[in-house]
């Protein structure tokens, strides 16, 4: 189910040097997808104020639907004023995901040794064998690049290629950061008195991973927007002198969602 946002009806609010919208985001259970498709949504600039991605809200209003709050703040430093001129800047923070494998097994209580059954680090395993997983924290980073772009350059389309990048990863190194660890969630622009536009990119950041070892499996690589699953076959496994089914890890696939894109228009 594609992900939709909608922009909440008189949910605008701002005066002074602050500003916040509200949207609703349906068609995920993942309340870091919510809050990423309500920054791409909503932009890095409204009413001349920059957008707080670092403090974006949200609630779970039903399954599958959320409520996100974007705040927006003055900037409290100049922007670039030369064509060329570029600056950067990010937010740390932190939000849940979902996982279906542990890292280790520490421990296994309530059973004797001879009875425990290795569950190939899933997690939340029932009685048929389907796993349910947890949610953990996971650090997350955003990067917003501002720079300035001639009025000739806007002529030739610097928009529409902008467009065609969003939701794409970088083919290359991007700000020291390596290739397909960077996902481009947004641009967004504003014209100045002189002709020239003001514009910003709003990149989200995860980082890229070798030898990541999943249940049992070991990935030699994975770049940081790229996902990984396990695939695993039922098995008759004998324990305490009782045969017993379970699902086994047989293969770690690595797959590629976000098409690379050639980043050195923006």
């Amino acid at each position: 189910m594609a992900i939709t946002v909608r922009e909440g009806q008189n949910k605008r609010r701002g005066g002074g040097d602050t500003a916040e919208r509200e949207f609703l985001v349906e068609g995920t259970s993942d309340p870091s997808a919510a809050r990423l498709a309500a920054i791409a949504s909503a932009g890095s600039v409204y009413d001349g104020k920059d957008i707080r991605s670092n403090d974006v809200g949200y609630r779970e209003f039903a399954n599958g639907v959320w409520v996100v709050t974007v705040p927006y703040g003055s900037s409290g430093s100049a922007e670039p004023q030369e064509v060329g001129d570029q600056e950067f800047s990010f937010d740390i923070g932190a939000t849940q995901v979902q996982v279906y494998q542990s890292l280790e097994t520490v421990s296994i209580t309530g059973v004797t040794a001879a009875d425990a059954i290795d569950r190939g680090g899933a997690i939340e395993v029932s009685h048929d064998g389907r796993v349910a997983g947890t949610q953990i924290t996971v650090p997350t980073a955003r990067y917003t690049l501002s720079g300035v772009v001639s009025a000739a350059d806007m002529e030739d389309g610097y928009d529409i290629d902008a467009m065609a990048l969003v939701g794409t990863t970088n083919a290359s190194a991007y700000q020291n950061r390596p290739a397909g660890s960077c996902l481009l969630v947004g641009v967004s622009g504003r014209k100045r008195g002189d002709g020239a536009w003001n514009v910003r990119g709003l990149v989200a950041f995860a980082p890229n991973k070798t030898n990541l070892v999943v249940g049992g499996i070991t990935v030699p690589s994975k770049k940081g927007w790229e996902h990984v699953w396990v695939y695993k076959e039922p098995q008759i496994v004998t324990t305490g002198g009782k045969e017993r089914l379970v699902q086994v890890p047989k293969a770690a696939y690595v797959e590629r969602l976000y098409e690379p894109g050639d980043w050195s228009v923006l």
